[in-house]
């Protein structure tokens, strides 16, 4: 008793702190107590610790997945324009051949190269609506009429 009487209010609790210490850490170890106080107490300041960054990361994913819904919304825009900008080069296209057809018909001569640039188009033309499912009854007439005067013209030479 006499070691109680000299203890100061600081040393005692220095004691209680050391013994609350080795009891914790003995509770911790022995698995069939639920309570770890060790464990509770370090969630807990991790948890404070990183609230700030928790709450950023939250912000963060927030700000990814709008960033990826507009980029959805950007991608469905960008093949809508690049349909109608393919329609729009299969109507140039299709003109284009049916006046060559029509140039034919009234009797205008081309040369060769003239031929193979409109089959190149007949070529792009079907790729388009082949790509981007455009109707293509337009012209299968035409390029049976060219494709029978180009051979004409093989024969019989009567290119430009």
């Amino acid at each position: 008793m006499e070691f109680l009487k000299k203890l100061t209010v600081g040393e005692l609790i220095q004691y209680i702190v050391a013994t609350a210490a080795i009891a914790s850490v003995l509770i911790e170890r022995i698995k069939s107590i639920p309570f770890n106080p060790w464990s509770a107490i370090f969630s807990w300041l991790g948890d404070k610790l990183t609230s700030d960054l928790q709450d950023e990361i939250v912000s963060f994913t927030q700000e990814v997945r709008q960033n990826q819904s507009d980029m959805n919304d950007m991608i469905i825009k960008i093949k809508e324009l690049e349909k109608h900008i393919a329609e729009i080069e299969a109507e140039r296209l299709r003109s284009r051949i049916i006046e060559f057809t029509e140039q034919c018909r009234l009797g205008k001569k081309h040369t060769q190269k003239h031929f193979e640039n409109i089959f190149r188009d007949i070529d792009k033309y079907n790729k388009y609506c082949c790509i981007y499912r455009i109707s293509n009854n337009y012209i299968k007439a035409e390029v049976k009429y060219l494709q029978n005067i180009f051979d004409e013209c093989l024969r019989e030479n009567k290119f430009l």
